[in-house]
């Protein structure tokens, strides 16, 4: 799985240099799926980095969104910060990934893997009553 996703990162890479830069919700995608390679790849920095891309431009988009589809894309970008949330958690900062459960849960409280989550990264850092919360 590794090399099929060193290959994928650098396909993502050069998707980047070559997608329209106004096209953002592209851009954003491909970031987070760069980002889903890194972090299988165990290369963290660089997974957190591009989550955090993905995630300011999905917020740029959903300024500019209609009702239905600024509702789609914020269900979206709670997935996207749970996900954040649990590589910076692989890479120790359990209170990092607490303040990005508890955004995505502020954004969507039905995606329940916010949650989940949330309660690892409290109980990460021995904080169990919140985890049990």
């Amino acid at each position: 799985m590794r090399a099929q996703d060193y290959k994928a990162t650098k396909d993502f890479t050069s998707a980047l240099k070559f997608l329209d830069p106004i096209n953002i919700l592209d851009r954003a995608q491909v970031h987070y799926a760069r980002a889903m390679a890194r972090h299988r790849r165990k290369k963290l920095p660089g997974a957190s980095e591009d989550l955090s891309k993905a995630v300011e431009m999905l917020q740029a988009q959903i300024m500019t969104a209609n009702d239905d589809t600024r509702e789609q894309l914020h269900e979206m970008q709670a997935g996207w910060l749970t996900m954040h949330g649990l590589v910076v958690a692989d890479s120790g900062d359990h209170g990092k990934a607490v303040e990005l459960h508890t955004k995505a849960i502020g954004i969507d409280a039905s995606v329940p893997s916010a949650w989940m989550n949330r309660a690892s990264a409290h109980e990460g850092q021995d904080r169990w009553q919140e985890a049990i919360a």
